[in-house]
């Protein structure tokens, strides 16, 4: 057992030597501004990986994200689905310079927005 946790180590180094990871604490302003403003903290998040990957690769991903079914029987997760239309079009007015950010709004509760 010792012999192959060694040889998969050995295997796996040079991809952990291969990694560059940069951390910045945020604390500028957190969850509690973020329910403030009536939006939830994990949408929130997930629009600004979503307007970060799209600034940085140019292309939408869909992106996994378990949900727990908690009420469901085993405890089950879903997974869901972070990139759609309206989320796309919310990633694309961010963007434009001709639209006015401040008046840019995006409800994930019921997909109803107003764009740019």
């Amino acid at each position: 057992m010792k012999a192959e946790i060694e040889r998969c180590y050995n295997a796996y180094k040079p991809k952990i030597d291969d990694l560059d990871l940069a951390a910045t604490i945020f604390r500028t302003f957190g969850k509690g501004l973020i329910k403030k403003g009536k939006l939830s903290p994990d949408g929130f998040v997930q629009m600004a990986i979503q307007l970060a990957n799209f600034k940085d690769q140019k292309k939408f991903v869909l992106t996994y994200e378990s949900a727990s079914a908690r009420f469901y029987a085993n405890s089950r997760t879903e997974t869901l689905r972070t990139a759609s239309k309206e989320s796309c079009a919310f990633v694309k007015s961010m963007l434009d310079p001709n639209c006015n950010v401040s008046s840019l709004t995006f409800n994930s509760e019921n997909n109803s927005k107003s764009l740019c």
